[in-house]
């Protein structure tokens, strides 16, 4: 995450990402876990819904995730869609021991993440990593609220992971992230602005 306004029009918030190809093997998705949440062993594809869109800025209409390739990796992933063709991809590790951040990629660049949430990651627990773009590094952390239930879309989306993203070069920023077993981002809010994103159905 670069900027506010990046996190905020994107499915990819820094903090928490990537999957091996074996993605889903062996892991009960109807259990609470991080390596649940983050495990998606088909891609899917849906609409994404937005409330409090700053004037002026664009926004995502779509996301998909699944089984993704990135630097020759088998990887997981999500992607967003934007309407003037750009697009926004993060990719992580999904293993029995826990989830390793990969990297965010866009148009605006690659960031390289390093962070790893453990498989028994509790409530209230917060993990810290670093961000590279280029010359510039800095901290963000990843604190896992609860394991929650959302109801978007007349969908029920069990044991989501609950995440709040900070870091260390916006005082002030805060954005929540709901993971769902084989989805991804699910739900998304953005403060300063309350701005949010959630899902609006399949594709």
């Amino acid at each position: 995450m670069k900027k506010v306004s990046k996190l905020v029009l994107s499915a990819a918030v820094v903090g928490v990402f990537a999957g091996c190809g074996g993605d889903g093997d062996g892991i009960d998705l109807g259990v609470p876990s991080i390596v649940a949440c983050f495990s998606a062993p088909k891609t899917v594809e849906f609409k994404l819904k937005w409330t409090n869109i700053p004037v002026g800025q664009a926004a995502a209409n779509k996301r998909s995730a699944g089984p993704m390739s990135y630097n020759n990796q088998a990887l997981t992933g999500q992607i967003s869609f934007f309407p003037n063709g750009n697009t926004e991809s993060t990719y992580w590790k999904v293993t029995s021991s826990g989830v390793e951040d990969v990297a965010m990629v866009s148009y605006r660049g690659t960031d390289t993440l390093n962070m790893v949430l453990p498989a028994d990651m509790r409530p209230n627990q917060t993990i810290v990593g670093t961000s590279r773009n280029g010359n510039d590094t800095y901290t963000y952390s990843n604190t896992l609220v609860n394991f929650e239930s959302l109801t978007l879309a007349e969908k029920t989306f069990p044991n989501t992971c609950h995440i709040r993203v900070e870091n260390s070069r916006e005082t002030g920023f805060t954005g929540d992230h709901w993971y769902a077993p084989g989805y991804g981002i699910v739900k998304q809010i953005t403060n300063p602005g309350g701005i949010t994103a959630q899902y609006d159905g399949d594709l």
